[in-house]
């Protein structure tokens, strides 16, 4: 923008063009009139022809100064796509997830202060940052997004385990490098770890990408 802005100042700016071309077209028309009113044809005929040498002059003048103004600038190009924005706000995610470690394991908790079950966890992060609205229990939550494989795993998944005996029934959110961050069980604090932790291993159900 700043490099633009300097173009605009050194170019010539086209009224002022238009006004030095409509000056001397003025002195050349005078010229012309003047030279009509002559007896002498000689005179009358370099008369005319200094005028017409101006306004040749007018002519080539005008076009070499306009074809130097700059263009028009293009459009600007969109600050971001979609895709950049929604890797953002999953970074913001998973930073303030972190962020919340420590927090103590609540049945039925939606906020730091009250504390976090798994989809309470998972729903308030997503709905506080993203500004997306979940379902209530990890089983719902289930239904929604897209199926991604485990070896096709991103930082912002959304991890499911069956630890109630039943299928779904807990739900993280996956940070990378096989670990992900939930809130646990009744006496536990929100906390990271291992996927291939082998109680974790054998209760593993499948991901879903909610935000893509």
């Amino acid at each position: 923008m700043r490099a633009i802005g300097a173009n605009m100042r050194d170019a010539p700016a086209a009224p002022h063009i238009a006004w030095r071309a409509s000056r001397i077209a003025l002195h050349a028309l005078r010229i012309t009139r003047a030279a009509s009113r002559i007896a002498r044809p000689e005179l009358s005929r370099n008369a005319a022809g200094v005028a017409s040498a101006l306004l040749l002059a007018m002519s080539s003048a005008l076009y070499a100064q306009t074809s130097t103004l700059p263009a028009d600038p293009p459009d600007a190009a969109p600050q971001a796509t979609n895709d950049i924005g929604i890797a953002r706000a999953l970074d913001a995610v998973l930073e303030r997830a972190l962020s919340l470690r420590g927090t103590r394991y609540r049945a039925g908790g939606t906020s730091p202060e009250t504390g976090f079950d798994c989809s309470g966890f998972v729903g308030f992060l997503y709905r506080d940052i993203v500004g997306f609205q979940l379902p209530r229990s990890a089983p719902e939550i289930w239904r929604f997004g897209k199926t991604v494989e485990h070896s096709d795993l991103r930082p912002g998944d959304l991890v499911f385990y069956n630890t109630l005996r039943r299928p779904y029934s807990h739900v993280g959110i996956y940070l990378g490098g096989n670990q992900f961050v939930h809130a646990p069980t009744t006496g536990g604090v929100v906390r990271v770890v291992n996927m291939d932790e082998r109680y974790w291993a054998k209760r593993w159900n499948g991901a879903k990408r909610v935000a893509h």
